[in-house]
Parts: structure tokens; sequence; C-alpha cells
């Protein structure tokens, strides 16, 4: 008597992120039979400065998304606006312009267009574990709404599970460098009057960033050293209020605002001294291989672009042009050719602002010699694909 014949998929990501998502998109436009996973619930708050910069338009339109996305009314941002604690200010044009959309709805217009493509999703349901079974995996998934696990089989699986190990599928290495830890706070506000910007308010620590998205909202998030955060207070909405009230023209941009509780999250340990690690076992994609500095301003975008390259390299190896380690090998080399620039540009940025007197020298430079800021802004983008 035989058992019950285990599911098979071409691939199997498992994390419903953005890289997640745009990797499924991809793979399932081309004729694959792709399973997405996810250990929580969708949509929900996460994170995120919610800022789509002009490199990400260009996926997103590859993917069929731009004009729903459009549809959905996202803010345009067309420079970014600097701020130190004494109120001295930088502006910089933005190449081309910027959408503002919260995670909350593009996670879900993502898992929509997903699911129209012929992705399986599957929301709630945790992979246990993962087996290489020769030439393929084989997963175990656990799914919230059941007591029991269910196998399946699958030719390629990708990690996409963000910045935090996915259970045991990722090496504990990284957990044992000494470095500085950083804890990322976000939540949304309304009653902030409109600007076509994205504005940075640097503080002892780290710094806020406030950006539009759709429906009228402001989206608030900070990156703080965890002493900072924890000298600035215990909750999100503590923090918040703390750099609201101490820095001079956060205050007076805040004066009218109103902060939504259900949209306030934090994430600790955010680490971002990490080597880029494109492949353990089977490739990784967007913050699962790199963290993006948040200063890159184009972490959103670096998270797809990485969906993409490996889309195209996994979809030569479905098809059996390669084999796995030509798999390996062209999906590393392309990863850091990409990515490598901007991140090793945003890491320096990041390093640079944290530091007052260096601070104080760029903002002067960049006041003095505005191309300068421009030129700053382009280390940090994408290439054109």
């Amino acid at each position: 008597m035989t058992g019950t014949p285990k599911p098979v998929y071409d691939v199997a990501i498992i994390g419903a992120g953005l890289a997640g998502s745009a990797a499924s998109i991809a793979l399932a436009a081309q004729g694959w039979n792709v399973l997405l996973a996810d250990k929580t619930s969708f949509p929900r708050h996460k994170v995120c400065g919610e800022f789509l910069s002009p490199e990400s338009r260009q996926m997103f339109n590859s993917l069929g998304m731009e004009e729903v996305l459009e549809a959905r009314s996202p803010a345009l941002m067309d420079k970014t606006v600097m701020f130190l604690p004494d109120g001295k200010e930088l502006s910089i044009r933005l190449p081309n312009a910027a959408w503002g959309i919260s995670r909350f709805t593009l996670d879900e217009m993502m898992h929509q267009k997903a699911a129209q493509t012929g992705v399986s999703l599957n929301i709630n349901t945790a992979v246990t574990s993962i087996q290489d079974v020769g030439g393929g995996w084989e997963l175990e998934l656990k799914s919230a709404d059941s007591p029991s696990s269910s196998i399946i089989q699958a030719r390629a699986v990708l990690g996409a599970w963000g910045r935090n190990p996915y259970g045991k599928l990722s090496p504990p290495a990284a957990a044992t460098a000494q470095t500085a830890v950083y804890v990322g706070i976000k939540a949304h506000y309304t009653g902030v009057s409109p600007q076509n910007a994205v504005e940075l308010y640097f503080v002892p620590g780290g710094y806020i960033g406030l950006a539009p998205v759709e429906d009228g909202k402001y989206n608030a998030a900070a990156l703080l050293t965890l002493k900072s955060f924890q000298e600035y207070g215990n909750t999100v909405e503590q923090v918040l209020d703390f750099l609201r009230s101490s820095h001079i023209p956060l205050k007076k941009r805040l004066r009218s605002a109103q902060l939504l509780k259900e949209t306030a999250c934090a994430v600790s340990p955010v680490r971002l001294d990490l080597k880029l690690q494109a492949w353990d076992r089977f490739p990784k994609l967007g913050d699962a291989a790199v963290m993006i500095p948040p200063l890159c301003g184009d972490g959103m975008a670096i998270a797809i672009r990485s969906a993409f390259l490996c889309a195209s390299v996994t979809n030569d190896y479905l098809k059996g042009n390669i084999n796995r380690r030509e798999w390996e090998t062209r999906y590393e080399r392309d990863l850091k050719n990409q990515v490598s620039k901007p991140v090793r540009a945003g890491r320096l940025l990041q390093h640079a602002m944290n530091r007052p007197l260096t601070a104080q020298m760029l903002f002067s430079l960049g006041a003095g010699w505005p191309w300068l800021g421009e030129q700053a802004v382009k280390w940090t983008r994408l290439q054109k694909m």
C-alpha cells in the first residue's frame, strides 16, 4: 500500500514579503508551478520607509502592476529634505518622482497579483523543515489553522524570509558578531500637511523619516541605536513622542498630527554590517541576502531587483539549461554586481550621518554645491536593468 502522493511544485518560496512575492509572480508568469509560504499573517503593518524609488517603478511595470498601483493613488515625492537638530536644512532633488505607499497596501496588492498569476499562496504557514532529496527538496509545512503538518516537494527553493533567519534555515554565525545593534520603529500619522518630499530628521543615535503614503497618511519610520531607543522611551509611541517634542523642525512639522496607534510596530535587532550572502543551500533574496541600509533609500527596489535576478537564473535552472552549481554562481555574481555599490554607499552615508561633526560638514558641502547631494543620491541607487 502506497502513501498519499506529495504535492510537487517547480518552486517553493519561503517568505511572502516584497522579494518573495515579486519572485513568485515573475516565475509563475513564465509558466512554473510556484508555492509561496509565509509564517505570518497579511496584510499587516511592517517597519519600512514605504518609499518606492523611481527605479522600482520600472520593475513594477515588468510585473504588470504599475497601473494597479497608480490606481491606488500613491503619494508622489520629487525631493529629499534633511534636517539636523539645530534646524539646519538641506534639500536634494530626486532624478524622477518616487511613490509613497504603505506596506499594508502594497503587500496585499502583490499577493493578489501572485494569486491571479497562479501562485499557490500559503499565509500563516511555517516551513518547519527542509531536506535535499536528490536533485530536489522536501519541505514540511505547518499551517496555523491546522493541528497537523503537510509535506510538499519542490524542484527549487528560494529563501526570502527577510531580516531574521527563518527558523533553522539560515546560518546563526552572524548573530554572534560584535557590532552596533539598531531598533527600527514605524507608525502612521494623519493631520500632516502634504509635501512632495521624503523628510529625514537626524537625532542623536539615528534618524526619523517622514514620507507621505496613500489616503493622506504619513509614515514615520525611525532607525535608532538600541541605547538611544532605551533612552527615549520604552514603547514606539513614547519614542516617537520624545522625538517629536525634542527636535524643533520635527515638532513644527507634526504640530497637528495624530498618531494611528494600530499602525505602530518595531523590529530589533537590525544589523547593518552583515556581508552579502546570496546562497545558503539555495538562493536568498532581499534582506535575507543582505540588510539594505535604510539611508540608501532604495531598499524596496533592491529587494525586488534581487527577485528579478533570481527568477531569471532559476528559470534557466528549471529549464535544464544550467546545473545547480551554475545556478549558484550566476546568481551570486549577478546580485553582487547589481547591489554591492548602492549598499556600500548607503552604509558609508549611514555611518557619516551618525557623526554630528561629519553630518554638519556634509550639510555645508551640500548647501554650497547642490550637485554633490544629487550625486550622492545616484551613488545609492540601482542602475537600470
